[in-house]
């Protein structure tokens, strides 16, 4: 797994069905754009395609597009010039609650596959929320010719594909906002405010890790994302108050001399191929 992992966002679409942009457009407390980038990991490098946006609660790299309104292709091939990382991950703005699940897989192992592609229930694929090898990326879009107002259906054909079957939880997370109805819909169904991981949460989170540090007499480092993501998947795979238990048996393993990451990943993959007998 690569220590970095890069992220491309598409944001330069008209939003025609929404009526305004809707990378600005609010959920609660924040735009969508800011809700997708305060739940990528921490050292992300984040390339945002489409124009400058100010207030984002993190840094990223805008790239402008080559042709204005050219389409998620056209989006994509303005990116790769600026990508020197081996894997990507591409999403598009509107999908504001993907941001945790996108990374997760990245620690998934692609073997010879160019591509990692999550698939629904229903068999739809979601190629704007996928992890992608750049250079079989480059290679596919040029074999295209112009980019410019192709469907993304097009690129997939070039790629050697694998599916990732999502779940139903998954699935609520990778709702897309294509109209305002949407949105409401995103707000109806998923307890909106912060970010969970916005700069003022992540704050006072920080503040009480230092805290517990403290009145325990520990040392040593956190590792909040790995901790989040493996608290989400026990949470969303088996059931919500699994989720501190498998922290607390986490801490046991490392404890006991494993490392946090890979003791993570197992338990990860425990946990999306979890079968109760109950």
């Amino acid at each position: 797994m690569e220590v970095r992992p890069t992220f491309v966002i598409l944001t330069g679409g008209r939003s025609t069905r929404f009526g305004s942009d809707k990378s600005s457009a609010s959920l609660g407390d924040a735009t969508l754009l800011n809700h997708l980038l305060a739940t990528l990991p921490e050292n992300s490098e984040i390339f945002i395609v489409g124009p400058p946006e100010n207030n984002l609660v993190r840094s990223a790299v805008f790239i402008e597009e080559e042709i204005l309104y050219g389409g998620p292709l056209s989006a994509i091939a303005s990116a790769l010039p600026h990508i020197k990382s081996e894997r990507i991950a591409i999403i598009a703005t509107d999908m504001p609650l993907a941001g945790i699940f996108l990374a997760s897989l990245f620690e998934l192992d692609m073997f010879e596959f160019d591509a990692i592609i999550p698939r629904d229930e229903s068999g739809f694929d979601q190629p704007l929320c996928a992890i992608y090898r750049t250079r079989a990326l480059r290679s596919a879009i040029k074999s295209l010719g112009s980019p410019v107002d192709k469907s993304i259906k097009l690129l997939l054909r070039e790629l050697n594909s694998q599916s990732y079957l999502i779940n139903h939880q998954e699935q609520s997370r990778l709702r897309d906002v294509d109209t305002p109805q949407d949105l409401i819909l995103i707000k109806q169904t998923h307890k909106i405010d912060l970010p969970k991981n916005s700069p003022e949460k992540r704050e006072i989170m920080l503040e009480w890790i230092a805290a517990v540090k403290k009145e325990l007499a520990i040392s040593g480092e956190v590792d909040i994302d790995t901790l989040l993501l493996l608290a989400r998947d026990a949470a969303h795979n088996v059931e919500r108050p699994s989720a501190p238990i498998t922290t607390y048996l986490l801490g046991i393993a490392v404890a006991q001399g494993q490392d946090v990451v890979e003791a993570s990943k197992k338990i990860s993959f425990l946990a999306k191929n979890w079968k109760s007998e109950a």
